[in-house]
């Protein structure tokens, strides 16, 4: 089983994760009460499990950010990625932020509105976001600069950002790592004592760093031998299980103990991945295309859906159910189910624009530069578009 197969798999995984973001902000939207229902059993949480989503992107990241060095051995692709990364995540950024400017600047963000329509409580989600006037500065400010270092909850055009820093970050200790310990023979020890720093430091870098130790032991050992589907399955049924516990769950029915709870998150995500990457089978060919789209638009689903959501899915709910007298659930129905439809086209048509010029930017930038650029091949392009970080729910 080639890497191609195994990317093609982990971005499969990247696809299902991204459409779990949407359902997340579509109940957070529309239906908060089952988002917030801590009885609903796990593996039916993970379908609408934004946290858990951002513990499998970070995870993700970190594997596939290594497996050009596991592969080759040499540093210098280390130096290439790292001038290519900025520019492979800010021009798909960039293109959201300014969307949700132009449509806070036309009056067309109706969150606030439909917040009050529903009845929510004040200060929740929902009424949260674009209480503040647009200015065009400011939103090229948060396109360049601010969404990755400089991130404000109440003051951005795009609530998804606030991963993109520690996106950022956790890409660059990637690269850091693997370029001081990525050869080192015993470096399992290193693993050893920097997850349980991270752990107390900064718990997003542990889940970075987890994705460089499955690559080195899935991708990285020469010798290592192929693992068996059953228990390839059985660890992603069990991540599935852990990533959608809740303290109800935890301390209802003893499954863990509550001290281990803030864990299972990422330990689920950790097993998800390892069970993807070194599974020995192909993904079925019924379902293959939605998959693969799936995961082909994934990073412009997570960039593009808040702003969508909040101006096309709130202002369709308000016209159905204030102008056309919709009950609430037919109204919040249609309302999705256009926002879906139309997001995911926005997200194909930025995929195979902004995003593929971000990626032969970042090419060229890496070629002036003379770095021995890994992304010429058709294998390093699929590693690009792997590793775009589309992380979370807020």
């Amino acid at each position: 089983m080639g890497m191609g197969d195994k990317l093609v798999r982990l971005e499969a995984v990247r696809g299902l994760a991204a459409a779990a973001v949407v359902a997340n902000h579509a109940l957070l939207t529309f239906w908060p009460g089952i988002a917030f229902d801590p009885t609903v059993f796990p593996l039916v949480k993970v379908l609408y499990d934004g946290a858990f989503a951002v513990d499998i992107f970070f995870v993700l990241s970190g594997f596939v950010l290594s497996v050009s060095f596991f592969r080759s051995r040499d540093a210098d692709v280390l130096s290439s990625a790292a001038v290519r990364r900025y520019v492979r995540l800010c021009l798909p950024v960039a293109a959201s932020v300014l969307l949700a400017y132009a449509l806070l600047r036309l009056g067309l963000m109706f969150n606030d509105a439909c917040a009050g329509a529903q009845g929510h409580p004040p200060h929740t989600w929902l009424s949260k976001p674009y209480q503040f006037s647009p200015a065009f500065g400011s939103a090229i400010r948060e396109a360049f600069y601010g969404a990755f270092f400089s991130y404000h909850p109440l003051q951005t055009y795009n609530p998804a950002l606030w991963t993109m820093g520690i996106e950022l970050r956790g890409s660059f200790l990637v690269f850091a790592f693997l370029a001081l310990f990525g050869r080192l023979p015993r470096r399992a020890v290193v693993y050893g004592v920097a997850i349980p720093l991270l752990y107390r430091v900064d718990t997003f870098m542990m889940m970075f760093l987890f994705g460089v130790c499955l690559c080195d032991t899935i991708i990285g050992r020469r010798h290592a031998k192929p693992w068996p589907w059953s228990a390839c399955a059985v660890l992603v049924l069990l991540g599935l299980m852990l990533g959608g516990l809740s303290p109800y769950w935890t301390s209802s029915y003893g499954f863990v103990w509550s001290a281990l709870m803030p864990l299972c998150d990422v330990l689920g995500a950790v097993l998800v991945v390892a069970g993807t990457a070194a599974a020995p089978w192909q993904a079925p060919r019924v379902g293959h295309a939605v998959l693969a789209f799936l995961g082909r638009v994934s990073f412009s689903l997570y960039l593009l859906h808040i702003p969508l959501l909040l101006s096309l899915g709130c202002g369709t709910f308000l016209f159905l159910s204030a102008s056309a007298g919709w009950p609430h659930l037919p109204s919040a129905a249609m309302a999705t189910a256009l926002c879906v439809a139309v997001t995911l086209t926005m997200s194909w048509l930025a995929a195979v624009t902004v995003e593929d010029a971000s990626i032969q930017l970042g090419r060229r930038l890496s070629g002036r530069l003379r770095l021995p650029p890994d992304s010429a091949s058709s294998r390093g392009a699929a590693i690009d578009r792997s590793t775009a970080g589309i992380p979370g729910a807020s």
